[in-house]
């Protein structure tokens, strides 16, 4: 199931370690929240 992308949308901050599981995130959860992504890598 794939969110729709709403004008507005609050942005999800995600804080993660850079490495390949986490970095398999970023996309997945843009790709299904329909929200825009900020990352902090730690």
């Amino acid at each position: 199931m794939t969110a729709t992308s709403s004008a507005g949308a609050k942005p999800i901050v995600l804080a993660y370690s850079g490495g390949l599981d986490t970095s398999f995130l970023v996309p997945w959860v843009a790709e299904n929240t329909g929200r825009p992504v900020i990352t902090v890598t730690v």
